[in-house]
């Protein structure tokens, strides 16, 4: 069963991500990944690839309360469909 989260970093400086969507496998390891600078650039990660710099993690993805506790995030489970949508309009742009 796949996991999809959202997650914003609160105390990103400008030459960072500041959103992230990520599909989750059942082991928590990053599928894929959608990162969204303050600027407007995006970085996508689709499955073992990466396009720029965006790569997906090596580690398995905390639990939602653990990146919760940490006070740098504002972090939701989404729905498929919302992480598809957000998928289809980055994978889009030129």
């Amino acid at each position: 069963m796949r996991t999809y989260l959202y997650s914003k970093w609160l105390t990103a400086s400008p030459d960072v991500p500041r959103e992230f969507y990520s599909e989750l496998d059942e082991r928590r390891y990053e599928t894929r990944k959608i990162e969204i600078f303050a600027d407007g650039r995006v970085g996508i990660a689709p499955s073992k690839r990466h396009a720029d710099k965006t790569q997906l993690g090596l580690e398995p993805v905390p639990s939602l309360f653990d990146i919760q506790k940490q006070g740098e995030f504002q972090t939701r489970e989404i729905t498929a469909a919302e992480f598809e949508k957000k998928w289809a309009e980055v994978s889009a742009k030129p």
